[in-house]
């Protein structure tokens, strides 16, 4: 037997190996887990309100009413003042057209001619008193209100946008405007007497104003206040300028109620 070298044994070696060298073996993609895709379900979207969601809402609501309805109400005050003032200084500039055409003289009007020197008719005062000496003399000042300042009936400068039922008194239930055609009662202490009989500075003679000046000071029990806060109110002097306080007391006021001394 023939001898084998070493150098014929690993070429046999290579050989062998070579002969029996074991082809690689690749997995094969398995199908048997396919990646089913699924429809999404959505969740649909609701337009209605959570329980919650309506609470907030009526909260936030309730507070902006909260803080609008003050700040209207007292937007609404003032211009109702500043409308009656507008109304007082007309009368009081009418007051002096009327003086200028007789002889300096305030009219009269009878136990009530406080309210029947100017105003609308009819009312329920005029009618109910129809010819007596409560009504004579009937509204001297309207000719002297500028046409631009009223509406078609006569004497819408004479009633406060503020006027509210009187509670006592012969007007009871009744606002001042719809009892006596006027809201400013005139001070009773001018009217019939020459204006060269005051003997006070005319810009602190009391000449008309609010219903409630008189029932202030002289009628407590009859509540006629117009606007706010109360017991202030729009006094119209006989310079014709007219000013929004309260009218008592008297003395710190200045204010002059009975012009002669």
């Amino acid at each position: 037997m023939p001898q084998v070298t070493n150098i014929e044994l690993s070429s046999l070696q290579r050989r062998a190996f070579t002969l029996i060298e074991v082809p690689v073996v690749r997995k094969r993609k398995s199908n048997a887990f396919t990646l089913i895709e699924l429809p999404v379900v959505r969740k649909r979207k609701s337009n209605a309100f959570t329980l919650i969601e309506l609470m907030v809402v009526v909260a936030i609501i309730a507070l902006l009413v909260g803080i609008l309805v003050p700040v209207l109400n007292q937007a609404r005050n003032h211009a109702e003042i500043t409308r009656c003032a507008a109304n007082l200084h007309q009368i009081g500039l009418a007051w002096q057209y009327y003086l200028e055409d007789n002889n300096y003289t305030f009219s009269t009007g009878g136990s009530n001619g406080s309210f029947f020197y100017g105003g609308k008719e009819p009312s329920i005062a005029s009618t109910q008193f129809a010819g007596t000496p409560l009504v004579l003399n009937h509204r001297p000042l309207n000719p002297y209100i500028s046409m631009r300042e009223k509406d078609e009936a006569w004497g819408e400068p004479f009633h406060c946008p503020a006027d509210r039922p009187v509670i006592g008194g012969v007007a009871d239930g009744h606002t001042a405007y719809d009892f006596f055609g006027n809201s400013y009662m005139a001070n009773p202490w001018l009217l019939g007497r020459r204006l060269e009989n005051v003997e006070y500075v005319h810009s602190r003679v009391l000449l008309a104003g609010d219903y409630q000046w008189y029932m202030s000071l002289f009628a407590s029990s009859v509540d006629a206040q117009f606007h706010r806060p109360e017991d202030w109110l729009n006094i119209l002097f006989l310079d014709a300028h007219v000013s929004f306080a309260r009218v008592w007391p008297l003395e710190e006021k200045g204010y002059i109620i009975i012009p002669y001394k």
